[in-house]
């Protein structure tokens, strides 16, 4: 017959167990807080170095204007001491002519050209005030700050994407793709395959365009997701608002709602009224998109080299949903892994 083990050691093992546990948790707790303190004071220092590189940057332009001041109102008091003595020398010439004219005509006249003839020995007429070389001096600087703005505009534009932590799960919706879109078993994948299949009709489903949307709407927050674009085909993606027109041609402009950007003909493109043209280094291999719906902000980047692409702004009314467009045969997406980290 088995021994039965006795009940209060069963009960002290399961005691030293959870309390193994309970030690495990606390240092596992305290391994990654030394974590995130060290990545705290990384993020300080380099956000203070940051701090800093701006503030010395902003003296060194507001010392070259208080240079460009100092010029100026030097030229002032140059000119002011040279039309002050122009003036002085006109008054004292008036006062001698004054005085002489009393003479005889002819002799008053002789006078006069006598005095006029020495003024003009004396010192050649002033022209307008002059400020050279500050009109040059200005217009330089103007053209630092644009500089200076647009480099500060690309910061703002690709800061957010580094900062943002996770990418959101998104799959697509097969429910809404047209008939030419083959959507796989695990709604990762679409592809364009050129021959219409027998689909259920739905309003979802778009009718004319070969387009499919994300299962996942915003009306609200801050959003990425990546999507690979190196399989073939043209391809098109964006946002979309819910009640686009899905069963009938339309223009695929931000007007009907659709806020995108493709490759088509062999040429990358925004999707605006015109398009506009879009000049990449590269050939992009996936492309992230970041939606700010509060600032109304749908924004584009090259995920491998974090430039930017393209940016859309707007005023969102109503709930947005990814947008993929595919008009070619053979066209063929991927969306990337949610559970991925959204740096590159």
């Amino acid at each position: 017959m088995e021994e039965t083990e006795n009940p209060l050691e069963m009960v002290k093992k399961k005691r030293d167990t959870v309390l193994e546990l309970e030690v495990r948790g606390i240092r596992k707790s305290q391994e990654l807080l030394r974590q995130t303190e060290t990545e705290r004071q990384k993020i300080t220092s380099e956000f203070e170095k940051l701090h800093q590189f701006l503030v010395q940057k902003e003296q060194d332009f507001l010392a070259q204007l208080k240079e460009i001041d100092k010029a100026i109102l030097r030229t002032q008091d140059e000119n002011i001491n040279r039309l002050l003595e122009e003036r002085t020398l006109l008054s004292n010439l008036l006062k001698e002519m004054e005085k002489n004219r009393q003479k005889p005509e002819n002799e008053f006249l002789e006078d006069v050209r006598t005095i006029l003839h020495r003024y003009d020995d004396t010192k050649p007429p002033m022209s307008t005030p002059k400020f050279p070389d500050l009109d040059e001096r200005i217009k330089i600087f103007s053209q630092k700050y644009l500089s200076l703005s647009h480099c500060l505009q690309q910061f703002k534009e690709n800061l957010p994407s580094f900062l943002m932590e996770m990418r959101d799960s998104m799959t697509l919706d097969p429910e809404t793709a047209n008939a030419f879109l083959m959507v796989t078993e695990d709604h990762q994948h679409v592809k364009n395959i050129g021959t219409k299949q027998d689909v259920s009709r739905n309003p979802k489903r778009f009718s004319y365009f070969s387009c499919v949307l994300g299962s996942q709407g915003f009306n609200s927050g801050r959003h990425c997701w990546e999507t690979e674009v190196t399989h073939g085909g043209y391809w098109g993606l964006g946002v979309v608002k819910e009640s686009v027109n899905r069963k009938q041609w339309f223009k695929l402009r931000p007007e009907e709602g659709i806020w995108a950007i493709g490759l088509y003909q062999n040429q990358y493109q925004a999707l605006t009224s015109p398009c506009t043209s879009i000049v990449l280094k590269e050939k992009p291999k996936k492309i992230r998109l970041v939606l700010d719906y509060e600032e109304g902000l749908v924004s584009f980047y090259d995920t491998e080299t974090m430039s930017h692409i393209f940016t859309f702004s707007a005023t969102f009314t109503e709930k947005l949903f990814p947008f993929f467009w595919l008009p070619s045969k053979g066209s063929y997406i991927t969306l990337c892994p949610s559970r991925e980290s959204c740096f590159p």
